[in-house]
């Protein structure tokens, strides 16, 4: 498996966030055929593609701000 690394300053390098964010779209949807289960923790929800939001049953989110909650269908 290929490794993901960032910049000194935390950024993504050309096309690595995409080939990150199918393997585990990829993981996501095996792993629930099979039962398993994913746990994301993440200080930007509003970073997490749709997919991810999509295949995600159960969601706990503490001091976000209104908008992300928008993002992530948490608004109530």
């Amino acid at each position: 498996m290929k490794s993901i690394s960032t910049s000194p300053q935390g950024g993504w390098r050309e096309g690595e966030k995409e080939s990150f964010e199918r393997l585990i779209n990829r993981i996501m949807r095996l792993g629930r055929v099979r039962g398993m289960r994913v746990i994301f923790a993440t200080y930007k929800p509003q970073d997490l593609n749709d997919l991810m939001l999509t295949l995600t049953n159960l969601k706990i989110a503490l001091r976000v701000k209104e908008d992300a909650l928008d993002r992530i269908n948490m608004k109530e």
